[in-house]
């Protein structure tokens, strides 16, 4: 769900229930647990934590993660303007960087099919700084030289190697 521009916390669903699976679901004996609410009726963070021992500097930063929710499906993220303009802005990013070309697919080939990721991005102050989607290829259907000839090197930041040398080397 979009906040409004004012950034008033307010009771978001955090999951999709539509898709949930019916059957229901018991723990086994030995644990001697008893759940409290349903799986069904979604709860926000807010709800059950107390921000009241934090520091102000990261309040806002908290009470914004806790509040903001991410849609799950393309179907959830099309009723909100503002996840449709981060999908628009994605899909231009794309096509700017020439990532897909168009063309026809031969018999002996299947698609690959896709799928829309959403992120709220926050600032380090915890005010919302942007929505975010991305539109990731689902890469477990891919056949390694049937739909592709092509190999990605993986990409890393330089900091994160340093890290892995320092805990590397700490360790001989």
């Amino acid at each position: 769900m979009c906040l409004p521009a004012h950034n008033v916390p307010g009771f978001v669903p955090s999951h999709n229930t539509e898709a949930r699976p019916t059957r229901s679901v018991r723990l086994p004996q030995k644990f001697n647990v008893t759940l409290l609410g349903s799986r069904s009726s979604p709860h926000t963070l807010n709800n059950v934590l107390s921000y009241d021992n934090l520091s102000s500097a990261y309040h806002s930063y908290v009470n914004n993660a806790s509040v903001l929710s991410e849609p799950r499906t393309y179907k959830q993220a099309i009723k909100f303007g503002c996840w449709k303009k981060a999908m628009e802005d994605e899909i231009r990013a794309l096509e700017a960087n020439k990532t897909w070309k168009l063309v026809k697919l031969s018999p002996d080939k299947t698609t690959i099919g896709c799928k829309w990721v959403f992120k709220t991005k926050l600032k380090a102050d915890g005010t919302l700084e942007r929505y975010k989607a991305r539109l990731i290829a689902k890469g477990y259907t891919q056949q390694a030289g049937v739909d592709s000839l092509d190999t990605f090197s993986s990409v890393a930041k330089i900091t994160t190697i340093r890290v892995l040398l320092a805990v590397a080397a700490s360790k001989n």
